[in-house]
């Protein structure tokens, strides 16, 4: 309750008997990631960045001098910290996530998906929006796990990376580099 209101009185209700008659009657509308940029891909942009900035300072523990950049999702607190860091606005348009040009791309879908539901007379329109979690792939029947997977030839795009962090990223890969180049070179002479 936030001034004598609770969340469900501040929401959005089907007003005119819309929805009068089904199962939905008398509750606020739902399941409309295309109406809603945020739900529709823009947490997934964050998830990701989160997770690529994790796996990036990993290897860091508390006596390197860079370990205050590290980004942990292993507690409540360090990933409220990372979530924060990665969403700043101070990182700019560009900088962060999501960024100013994925926010666009995703509101731009905006009014041709009201058009589509008002075509559609206010139904669901297939393909319109992602429903593509783990409770849309139970109800269509589909199993998330087991069965081939194909390996991508490209690794998928990086995102955007924080800057402070790109000396640590180099210093991996160099590292990495000079474990395998030796024995790449030993197994090219056998």
């Amino acid at each position: 309750m936030h001034d004598g209101k609770s969340y469900y009185d501040r929401w959005i209700h089907p007003m005119g008997g819309l929805n009068a008659g089904t199962t939905y009657e008398g509750r606020p509308v739902g399941n409309s990631p295309e109406m809603m940029p945020w739900d529709a891909s823009l947490n997934k942009d964050v998830d990701d960045c989160v997770a690529r900035h994790a796996a990036f300072t990993k290897h860091l523990k508390p006596d390197d001098e860079a370990y205050e950049l590290r980004y942990s999702r292993a507690t409540p607190k360090l990933q409220s910290s990372a979530y924060l860091r990665v969403l700043d606005p101070t990182h700019g348009p560009n900088g962060g996530a999501p960024t100013s040009k994925r926010i666009i791309q995703d509101i731009d879908k905006f009014l041709p998906s009201c058009e589509a539901i008002r075509l559609a007379n206010g139904t669901v329109v297939e393909g319109l929006g992602s429903r593509n979690g783990h409770r849309a792939a139970a109800n269509a029947g589909v199993a998330k796990r087991g069965g081939k997977r194909e390996k991508r030839l490209e690794p998928p795009s990086g995102g955007w990376t924080d800057p402070a962090i790109a000396d640590i990223i180099e210093r991996k890969l160099e590292h990495s580099v000079n474990l395998v180049l030796p024995h790449l070179a030993a197994t090219a002479a056998q």
